[in-house]
């Protein structure tokens, strides 16, 4: 069973973003700024523990 899933998305700035939510659709973590790429973003959410 997945605890989470992650979600990379680009912001209405065009910045990347990521967001760990949960199966019943609250939100776990969540990044607290806009990455230039898409790669840093998911490098930034494994740096803080969501794979």
């Amino acid at each position: 069973m997945t605890k989470y899933s992650l979600e990379v998305y680009q912001d209405t700035a065009k910045k990347w973003r990521w967001k760990a939510v949960s199966p019943n659709g609250k939100t776990l973590g969540s990044s607290g700024q806009g990455f230039a790429s898409k790669q840093s973003a998911q490098r930034n959410a494994i740096l803080n523990g969501f794979s």
